[in-house]
């Protein structure tokens, strides 16, 4: 149940407010009246009083409800008169009545205002003379900043009720109203019209942007009958429940129908809005709800934010194509339509063949995890006196150095351009060797290629995809400047080893730590090892700049080389100046424009603080995955090394093609099929085209990284992953293994 959980014991609520007492519905031979007395029947009321002028629909309802409390009048909530009639000795009225076809309403406007506006004046007289206690008027979204006639006689309406709680004096009855869209399926909404236009094969939709907020029948009910055990009297409720745009319900219903963009109708919004701006100042949380209470009723509920508004464009919860087609289904069943979509699921056909994809939805392999904080963080320093080159950055660095436990830190705009730095730093330059992982980003051998000296490829690890240090010793010459080792994955490589290898052969090890943030080696934090250690703070890695970088080492020297290379490769920067009273400056070296901005710094520093909790829930996903995967057979997992902790930027698998009857790129667009956002990192660097016809870089001297790439692939993982979209991974990996058995 979506909204009774906000009512302490629901159903003996529902009993102790019912139980002996008069109800009266008006409107009530439509499908919320249908719905609302079958779920209150139970509750043993003493009378429940259908009030319609509808006598045919009233004829059907007898047969359908033949219980003795069922009491039927004929009649207009235009008529006063009979609506007292009605109203003697009732308890509690739901007024549902209304004149709602928009299209009709443009065209019989003083018909509208008779039923909606002059019908809600007549109801609200009778339940005051008749002492009614409890009255909730059902209205409309588009009462909201009305834009046709239906919306603003239903806004005419809605306050008319909220005012009415004070006309009455001290036994005035409680008027409230509740605030929804279209219920799904209901008359006039575009369900039953995509049902029937379907037939055709082809349907029209007004607007391909368009969204709605979808609420079932039974929610809708549910919501009325919760509303009605907590009011006060004078409140809107509004329910917060998800959207849809029209392609995806086109979709859910009408999957192989050609679809057609016919404009918007006269007096239709693209998006529905149940609380405008204007109104934040007196809306409420209220749990699984919100509550708009007039200026003069005071409530001690949590207000919303400033300049909040709902609306079913930006609405953050949205209904999948499943969920939909789900509420189809009942749809159907309830009106008892044949339904083309109730068919046995297919069978384990992977999607790329025409079976049925895992997921209705792309999953993505990563994405940035930015939230509130992040965003008022941001805002903040939009207003500050500096944009770049400010106190953003060195703070920045300084909480960097803090986690790392580095001495210095040099942002800069982007993990390559951390890799460059790191290796002007270092001295590299024409005629030089850098040893380089061949598994790995190209950024991590353009970086020495940049400054004229020639990268040589090291084969990896099968078990880890980090470099091996073995084959680095190999690799060693008298041109030999440095080793760039890579943390794949988000593991540290043997920080010791290579530190030993470095020391007897007079060579800088810079750590490309692009996926390592925050991980530790041998109980060090990885940044506080190497000779120079680069970050990457792109989007999917563990925290993000939007684009941006950093060197952190403990040598002085190289963090001086870094800062003036990220800086034109001047000797001074503002603030040195500023303190001497001098505007002279030198460029000392050729450098560039490297530098990261405060705003960019303001988002780190945010995202820093959040870096531990992103951290374990990356390994709480591999951890999972771990424990899904390790026995299906054709799939290997890579290995973390004790000592280490593993950071997980990324979570990779490789296949067992000896069992499986595919090669990798079939299971790859298999997985994207399925809606599963898997990737391939990396391909070897001595594969690419510049290295090979180029540069002229040997092509058989890492057989293990060939052999990886050939078998490797990245399975989604972020932070903001839930259970289920793990479940989703695992399914479309066991579908797929079943599938290409060999």
């Amino acid at each position: 149940m979506r909204f009774a959980n906000n009512v302490e014991n629901y159903a003996n609520a529902l009993r102790e407010e019912f139980k002996g007492k008069s109800v009266l519905v008006t409107g009530g031979t439509g499908s919320f009246g249908n719905a609302l007395i079958k779920t209150i029947l139970p509750f043993e009321p003493a009378r429940i009083i259908v009030f319609s002028r509808d006598e045919l629909k009233q004829s059907l309802m007898r047969k359908k409800f033949p219980q003795s409390c069922m009491r039927f009048f004929l009649g207009n909530v235009r008529d006063k008169t009979r609506l007292k009639q009605a109203f003697s000795g009732v308890d509690i009225v739901v007024h549902a009545a209304a004149l709602k076809q928009v299209p009709a309403l443009e065209y019989n406007p003083s018909e509208a205002i008779k039923t909606n506006i002059m019908g809600a004046v007549n109801i609200i007289e009778a339940a005051g003379d008749c002492n009614v206690k409890k009255l909730i008027a059902l209205s409309t979204d588009k009462a909201t900043m009305p834009v046709n006639l239906y919306g603003a006689t239903k806004l005419c309406s809605d306050k008319l009720f909220v005012a009415a709680n004070q006309s009455f004096g001290a036994h005035s009855p409680m008027f409230s109203v509740v605030r929804y869209g279209n219920v799904f399926g209901s008359r006039g909404s575009i369900v039953p019209i995509l049902h029937e236009l379907k037939k055709k094969g082809v349907v029209n939709l007004t607007d391909p942007t368009m969204t709605r907020f979808n609420i079932t029948l039974p929610e809708a009910v549910e919501f009325v009958l919760s509303n009605l055990l907590i009011m006060e009297g004078a409140e809107i409720f509004i329910p917060k429940i998800p959207s849809y745009k029209l392609p995806v319900i086109a979709k859910a219903i009408a999957p192989k129908c050609k679809v057609n963009i016919v404009g918007v109708r006269p007096g239709e919004k693209k998006h529905e809005m149940m609380v405008p701006e204007d109104e934040a100042y007196r809306t409420f949380n209220y749990g699984d709800r919100y509550a708009i209470f007039p200026s003069w009723k005071a409530c001690t509920l949590s207000p919303v934010p400033p300049n909040f508004s709902y609306n079913s464009g930006t609405n953050p919860d949205w209904c999948t194509i499943s969920e939909l087609r789900s509420q189809y289904k009942d749809w159907c069943d309830y009106h008892g339509y044949e339904c083309d979509l109730c068919k046995p699921k297919q069978g384990p056909e992977p999607a790329i063949i025409g079976g049925t994809p895992v997921r209705e939805t792309k999953l993505p392999y990563g994405r940035q995890t930015i939230d509130a904080i992040d965003v008022a963080n941001v805002s903040a320093c939009l207003t500050d006196d500096y944009l770049t080159t400010g106190p953003k950055v060195e703070e920045f660095e300084r909480f960097v150095c803090q986690l790392t436990n580095a001495t210095h830190g040099i942002a800069v705009s982007n993990g390559t351009a951390a890799l460059h730095a790191a290796c002007f730093a270092a001295g590299i330059g024409p005629g030089d060797e850098v040893i380089v992982a061949d598994i790995t980003f190209v950024a991590s051998s353009n970086a020495a290629v940049y400054l004229g000296a020639t990268p040589v490829f090291a084969d990896i690890r099968r078990k880890t995809l980090c470099i091996d240090c073995e084959h680095v010793k190999t690799l060693i010459t008298s041109k030999t400047k440095a080793i760039i080792a890579v943390d794949m994955c988000g593991q540290p490589v043997e920080l010791d080893e290579l530190m030993n290898i470095c020391s007897e052969n007079n060579l800088v090890l810079i750590e490309d730590a692009s996926h390592s943030l925050g991980a530790t080696y041998k109980g060090r934090m990885v940044g506080s090892i190497a000779h120079m250690t680069t970050f990457s703070f792109h989007p999917v890695k563990n925290i993000t700049t939007g684009e941006g970088g950093m060197v952190v080492t403990n040598n002085e020297a190289f963090a001086t080389a870094c800062r003036a290379f990220r800086s034109h490769g001047i000797d001074t920067n503002y603030k040195m100046r500023e303190k001497t009273s001098r505007h002279q400056y030198d460029m000392t070296s050729l450098g560039f424009n490297y530098r990261l901005t405060d705003i960019q710094c303001a988002l780190g520093i945010s995202q820093l603080y959040k870096c531990r909790g992103f951290i374990q829930k990356r390994q709480a996903i591999a951890k999972t995955y771990d424990k899904a995967l390790e026995n299906i057979a054709g799939i290997h997992l890579l290995r973390t090394k004790e000592h280490v902790t593993n950071a997980h930027h990324l979570y990779v698998i490789f296949l067992d093609l000896d069992s499986l009857k595919c090669t990798r790129d079939d299971f790859y667009r298999a997985m994207i099929a399925e809606n599963i956002g898997v990737n391939v990192h990396y391909a070897p660097v001595h594969t690419h085209s510049y290295y090979k016809d180029v540069l002229k870089t040997p092509q058989d001297t890492c057989p293990n990284a060939s052999y990886m790439y050939d078998r490797i692939l990245t399975l989604p993982c972020f932070p903001t992953m839930k259970e289920k979209d793990i479940q989703d991974v695992v399914t479309a990996i066991q579908k797929l293994v079943t599938y290409y058995k060999t």
